[in-house]
C-alpha cells in the first residue's frame, strides 16, 4: 500500500509542533518532517513531537533538514576536516529518523553552476549514504532546479556512477522550474525513487495543489504502481498556495482516490 501524506513544510513558517497539531486533528496521518532549526534537533524537542505524533498515530515518512541550501558548501567543497564534522551532523538527523521510523532523507545536493565533477558528486554522496546505514535510512537525491539535479545530463551520468546504490526524490514542480517535462526524469529516475513530492502546475503558476493543475497524476500513478517497492509520497507545496487545511485536505483525498 502507498503512503500517501503532506509535508509540514506546507505550512511554514508555522511552529512545527503547531502544524503537526493541526495535521493531527485534520486526520493527516502520513507526513514528511521539515526540521527548520537546530533547536528542533534536540532529543527533548523529537521526544515531544514524537508525542504528539503517537497519540494522533501519525507516521514520518521522510525527513528535510533546513541545511540543504548550506549542502554545497559542507559536503561539496575539497576540505575533508569539514566534510567529516558535516558528516557528524548530519549523523543527528539519521538518529531523528531512526527514533521516528522515518525511512527516507532528503538531500539538495551542490549548486548547478559549481564545478562539481560527477565522480567527485558520487564519492561524496556515497559516503552520506553509508553514514545514514547504520540508522537503516535511504539518503535520497532530489531533483532540485537550483542544484545539478536539476539537469537530466547530470543525474544520468551519476545513476552510472552509483547505480544500485543511488536513490532519488521525485518533485514535479522542481522538474517543472528546471525546464523539463516530470515524467522524462521520472523514467530516468526509475524504481530508484524512493520518495516523491507531489505537486500540480500550469503554463501560468508552476506550483498548485496535486487537482488544481494539468498535471496527469492517472499516468503517474500507473508508473509508480509498476515499481518493485512502493515509495512515499507527500504534498509539497507552499503556504501561499492554498488558502485553508481544507484545501490540503481535499488535495490529498484526490490522490488517495487516484492511487
Amino acid at each position: 500500500m502507498l503512503n500517501i501524506g503532506v509535508s509540514t513544510a506546507c505550512m511554514y513558517p508555522r511552529l512545527l509542533e503547531e502544524v503537526i497539531e493541526e495535521y493531527g486533528k485534520s486526520g493527516i496521518r502520513v507526513l514528511e518532517l521539515f526540521i527548520n532549526s537546530y533547536s528542533e534537533m534536540s532529543p527533548n524537542y523529537i521526544n515531544e513531537l514524537k508525542k504528539r505524533m503517537d497519540y494522533y498515530g501519525i507516521k514520518v515518512c521522510s525527513v528535510h533538514p533546513f541545511t540543504s541550501g548550506l549542502e554545497p558548501l559542507m559536503f561539496f567543497s575539497e576540505y575533508p576536516r569539514r566534510v567529516s564534522d558535516m558528516l557528524d551532523v548530519y549523523k543527528r538527523f539519521f538518529e531523528i529518523c531512526q527514533q521516528l521510523s522515518a525511512d527516507v532523507f532528503v538531500l539538495h545536493g551542490d549548486r548547478k553552476d559549481s564545478k562539481t565533477l560527477p565522480e567527485f558528486y558520487a564519492e561524496q554522496y556515497n559516503k552520506l549514504a553509508l553514514t545514514a546505514e547504520p540508522f537503516h535510512v535511504t539518503v535520497a537525491q532530489e531533483n532540485i532546479c537550483r542544484c545539478k539535479s536539476g539537469d537530466l545530463n547530470y543525474l544520468k551520468r551519476l545513476i552510472e556512477l552509483l547505480d544500485g546504490k543511488i536513490k532519488f526524490v521525485f518533485d514535479i514542480k522542481q522538474a517543472v522550474r528546471s525546464g523539463l517535462n516530470p515524467l522524462e526524469v521520472l523514467n530516468i529516475m526509475g524504481d530508484r525513487v524512493v520518495h516523491l513530492h507531489l505537486n500540480d502546475h500550469l503554463p501560468q503558476k508552476d506550483c498548485l495543489l496535486p487537482g488544481n493543475g494539468g498535471f496527469d497524476f492517472q499516468h503517474l500513478a500507473q508508473l509508480v504502481k509498476k515499481f518493485p517497492a512502493s515509495p512515499s509520497m507527500v504534498i509539497e507545496v507552499y503556504r501561499h498556495d492554498f488558502q485553508t487545511i481544507d484545501d490540503l485536505l481535499n488535495s490529498l483525498n484526490f490522490l488517495c482516490k487516484i492511487f
